[in-house]
C-alpha cells in the first residue's frame, strides 16, 4: 500500500501524522484493548480499518477503506458484548466466555451474516444502509456497508431545535419505504432511535446499524437477545419472549418523529405501563394550530400506544395514515406481502390472549429504576446548579460591596484609625472655616444673598431625601454607619441622626458635640462640618462633632455645646447650658437661673440664636 490514509476519515495524507481535513491525530488515538488498531487490514487484503465510529451492544462498527475501489465504507464487527473478549495485544481474534458454548455463538455468527446477505439483496431503498460485503475473518464476521457522512438525528435536533411536521414527514418518508422491504423479508431492526439515523449535508435521512437486526420466524420458540433504548424501544422489547414484529419498529419509528417534531424524548414504555404521562402532540400549539394536522398527529400517537394490538400492523399502513397515499412497493418484494400474515392475526386477538403485552415485571423493575435514577440525577444537576448560581452570585455582590466601601473612603483596617483621627482634624478644620470666612466676606451684599438661598435649597433638599437614604443604608450595611446631616439645621440634623440609629452603637448611646462658629457666608445656622464623615463606621466609643453656623459678624470666641445623651433630661442640659457660660448650677431652680443668664449673655454679644441651638439640643426628646 503506496499512499498513506488518514485513519479518522480516509482522505490520503500527505505530511505528517495530523488530517488537514478531519484534524484526527493518530498519536493520540487511543481505543479500548478489544477495538482493533487503526492501520489493520481484513478481508484478505481488501479492507483497511480506520478509527472506530461506534459501540453498540452487538458490535463495533469502523471507519475503512476499500483498498480495491479506493472508497471510504463503514464496516460493522460482530463482538456481542458479554459473550466474547479480546486482546489486541495478542491476537485479534475473538475469545468466547466459558459460561458460553461455541455452538450458541455460532449460530449468533450465521444470523449476523444471514441478515447481511438479505440486507444486501435491498438494492433499490435509499432510506437503510446498503451493504457490500460480508465475510467471516478473526473468528467471528464482519458487514460492510457504505459510509454515511453526516450527524445523528439526536445531536441535529439538539443542536437546531424541532422540525415542522412538512420537513419531517419528508425526511421520514423514504425511511418508511425501505423499512416496509425489510419487514417484508421478515426482518425487524429492532434499534431505531435519534442515534441511529443520520442526517447528510443534502438533507437526506439514513437508517443504519443493523447490527440488532433480527430475521423473525411466526413458528420458532427462541427467545431474543433483549435490546432497549430508553424513550423509543417498544415495551414488548423489555421481553426476553415479546412477541416482536413490524409493530416494535413503528413504535420506535413513531417515537423518533415525535422527538423530531417536539424536541422531547418520549416517555419511557415502561415507566408509561406504570403511569402514562405522555403528552399528546394535539396538546402542542404550534403543532395543533392547523386542524388539518391532526389527524396526521393523531396517527403517529397511534403508533406510540403501549398495547401493540392498538398499533398500526405494517409501515403500509401508517405510510396511508400519514401521507394520504399507498406506499410504492419495490418489485423485489411485490410478492412477500403475506410474510407477516400469521403476526397480524395473532396480534388482532385480544389483549389477554396476546403473549405480545406479557411484560416480565422484572424488566418493568429495572426501567423504572432507571428512570428514577434519571430523574434523580436530573434534580440533583439542576439542585447543584442553583448552589453555584447562588454562590456566584453573593460572591459578586461581596466584592461590589467591598469595592463599593474603599472608593468612597472606607477601610476595615483603617475605619477605626479614621474615626479615632476625625476629633483632632475637626479644630483644624475649623481654623480653615475661619480662613475661608475671611476671604469671603469682601464679597458683595448679593454674593451672600445668593449663597443663602443656595444653603436653603440644599438643606430643603437634603431634608426631603434623608429617609429614603438612611433607610437604605441600613437595609445594605449591617453596620451603624454615619449619614449625612451638612447643610440641615440642627433641629432636622439631630433628627436623622435618631432616626438612622446613629445615636446608639450596641445599646451605648453616642455623644453628639456642637461647635458653634460665627462666618458671615450662611444666612442661618446649619450643619457647615461634621465628624465622622457620610459612610464612615460608626463604634461604640464613637463621638459626633457638629460644627454650626452662626450668622453674625463678630470677633467672639467659637463656644462648645456638648449633648452627651439624645435623650438627656432638662436638668443635664441645663447644666451644659450653664458651664457654656462659666456658672456651675446643680439644682433644677438654678439651672433655669443660668438659662436666663445665659440668653442674657448671648443677647449682649449677638449669640442668642446659640442659646436656642443648646434649648435644641437639650430637648432632642420633644423634638422628634
Amino acid at each position: 500500500m503506496d499512499t498513506t490514509y488518514c485513519m479518522g476519515c480516509m482522505h490520503p495524507l500527505e505530511d505528517g501524522h495530523k488530517c488537514k481535513y478531519c484534524q484526527f491525530d493518530i498519536e493520540k488515538y487511543a481505543p479500548d484493548g478489544h477495538v482493533m488498531p487503526a492501520g489493520t487490514i481484513i478481508g484478505n487484503g481488501q479492507y483497511l480499518i480506520g478509527r472506530a465510529l461506534g459501540q453498540g451492544g452487538f458490535g463495533i462498527t469502523y471507519i475503512g477503506m476499500d483498498l480495491n475501489l479506493l472508497k471510504q465504507v463503514a464496516i460493522k464487527e460482530f463482538f456481542p458484548k458479554g459473550m466474547v473478549v479480546r486482546d489486541c495485544t495478542k491476537s485479534l481474534d475473538l475469545l468466547i466466555y466459558e459460561k458460553l458454548s461455541e455452538e450458541d455463538f455460532e449460530k449468533g455468527v450465521s444470523a449476523f451474516l444471514r441478515e447481511g446477505r438479505i440486507l444486501a439483496s435491498l438494492k433499490s431503498n435509499d432510506g437503510i444502509v446498503s451493504i457490500h460485503n460480508f465475510f467471516r475473518e478473526n473468528n467471528t464476521a464482519y458487514l460492510v456497508m457504505d459510509y454515511v457522512e453526516g450527524q445523528t438525528l439526536k445531536s441535529y435536533i439538539n443542536a437546531l431545535g424541532p422540525m415542522t411536521l412538512d420537513d419531517t414527514l419528508g425526511l421520514m418518508k423514504p425511511t418508511l419505504t425501505s423499512l416496509y422491504s425489510l419487514h417484508q423479508k421478515s426482518i425487524i431492526h429492532r434499534d431505531i432511535s435519534a442515534d441511529n439515523l443520520i442526517i447528510s449535508d443534502i438533507n437526506h435521512l439514513t437508517l443504519i446499524d443493523f447490527g440488532a437486526a433480527r430475521i423473525i420466524n411466526p413458528n420458532s420458540t427462541v427467545t431474543s437477545t433483549i435490546l432497549c433504548k430508553n424513550g423509543f424501544s417498544a415495551i414488548e422489547q423489555y421481553n426476553s419472549d415479546g412477541f416482536l414484529g413490524p409493530w416494535t419498529d413503528i413504535y420506535s419509528l413513531c417515537a423518533c418523529i415525535y422527538f423530531m417534531l417536539t424536541g422531547i424524548v418520549p416517555q419511557n414504555s415502561t415507566s408509561r405501563y406504570i403511569s402514562d404521562e405522555l403528552k399528546p402532540l394535539s396538546d402542542f400549539e404550534n403543532l395543533a394550530s392547523n386542524e388539518e394536522c391532526l389527524p396526521i398527529l393523531s396517527a403517529i400517537m397511534k403508533g406510540l400506544e403501549l398495547d401493540p394490538s392498538n398499533r398500526f400492523t405494517n409501515m403500509k399502513e401508517l405510510f396511508y395514515a400519514l401521507y394520504n397515499e399507498e406506499m410504492p412497493v419495490t418489485e423485489e418484494v411485490k410478492g412477500l406481502n403475506t410474510a407477516f400474515n400469521p403476526y397480524e392475526a395473532k396480534i388482532s386477538t385480544s389483549t389477554t390472549d396476546s403473549p405480545s403485552f406479557s411484560i416480565s415485571k422484572t424488566y418493568i423493575r429495572r426501567g423504572l429504576k432507571k428512570e428514577r435514577k434519571k430523574i434523580q440525577q436530573e434534580k440533583n444537576k439542576k439542585r447543584n446548579i442553583k448552589i453555584l448560581i447562588s454562590a456566584i452570585i453573593i460572591a459578586i455582590l461581596g466584592i461590589n460591596l467591598y469595592f463599593f466601601a474603599d472608593n468612597i473612603g472606607v477601610s476595615e483596617g483603617f475605619s477605626n484609625l479614621l474615626t479615632s483621627k476625625n476629633v483632632d482634624e475637626s479644630s483644624s478644620a475649623s481654623s480653615e472655616d475661619e480662613t475661608s470666612d475671611e476671604s469671603s466676606s469682601a464679597s458683595s451684599e448679593d454674593s451672600a444673598s445668593d449663597e443663602s438661598n443656595l444653603s436653603s435649597n440644599a438643606d430643603s433638599n437634603a431634608d426631603s431625601n434623608s429617609d429614603e437614604n438612611s433607610s437604605s443604608e441600613e437595609v445594605n450595611n449591617p453596620e451603624i454607619k454615619m449619614v449625612s446631616v451638612t447643610n440641615l439645621s440642627k433641629e432636622k440634623a439631630l433628627k436623622k441622626l435618631k432616626k438612622s440609629g446613629c445615636l446608639e452603637v450596641n445599646g451605648k448611646e453616642i455623644k453628639v458635640k456642637f461647635i458653634t462658629k460665627e462666618s458671615g457666608k450662611y444666612s442661618k445656622k446649619i450643619v457647615i462640618n461634621q465628624s465622622p464623615k457620610k459612610n464612615k463606621t460608626l463604634s461604640e466609643s464613637s463621638k459626633i462633632i457638629l460644627t454650626i453656623s452662626i450668622p453674625v459678624k463678630d470677633n467672639g470666641s467659637t463656644t462648645t455645646d456638648t449633648n452627651s445623651n439624645s435623650s438627656a433630661s432638662n436638668s443635664s442640659n441645663s447644666s451644659n447650658s450653664s458651664s457654656n457660660n462659666s456658672n456651675s448650677n446643680s439644682s433644677s431652680d438654678s439651672s433655669n437661673n443660668s438659662n436666663s443668664t445665659n440668653n442674657s449673655d448671648n443677647s449682649s454679644s449677638g449669640g442668642n440664636d446659640n442659646a436656642n441651638d443648646n434649648d435644641v439640643a437639650g430637648n432632642l426628646d420633644s423634638i422628634l
